[in-house]
C-alpha cells in the first residue's frame, strides 16, 4: 500500500501480509520484484506442470514437487536474483523469493497450471 502522505493508521503496518510504503519508488520496486519472482517462476514451471497433467500448482507441496522446487530455487538464485540488481539488493530479491516460495509449497495455495500458461 502506498501511503505517501502518511495518512494511514500506524497499526495497519503490523497486520499480516500488509506492507505500507512511503514512496512511489518503493512501491514500484515491490511491483518489479513481484513480476520477476512470481511471474518468472510461474512461467518457468507452469508448462511443465501442464504437460505432466498436473492441473494445479499444489503438486509443488508434495514430495513429488521437490524436484520442481529445486529447479525453481536454482532458477531464482542463478538468473532471477542477478537480473534484479538494477532495482533492488540481492537480499531484498531473495526475501521476495522466500515469501513467494512459502506460498508455492503451501498445500492449499494451488493455482491452475492452465490459467498461468
Amino acid at each position: 500500500i502506498l501511503d505517501a502522505l502518511n495518512d494511514l493508521p500506524p497499526a495497519l503496518q503490523g497486520q499480516p501480509g500488509v506492507v505500507v510504503r512511503s514512496t512511489r519508488q518503493q512501491l514500484e520496486t515491490d511491483i518489479s520484484l513481484k513480476l520477476r519472482v512470481a511471474n518468472g517462476t510461474h512461467t518457468a514451471i507452469a508448462h511443465t506442470l501442464a504437460l505432466l497433467k498436473h492441473l494445479q500448482t499444489d503438486v509443488l507441496s508434495s514430495p513429488q514437487g521437490s524436484l520442481f522446487m529445486k529447479f525453481l530455487d536454482s532458477l531464482v538464485q542463478q538468473q532471477i536474483i542477478p537480473a534484479t540488481a538494477s532495482i533492488s539488493s540481492q537480499q531484498e530479491a531473495a526475501a521476495v523469493w522466500e515469501d513467494w516460495r512459502k506460498r508455492l509449497v503451501h498445500p492449499h495455495f494451488g493455482l491452475s497450471s492452465f490459467f498461468i500458461t
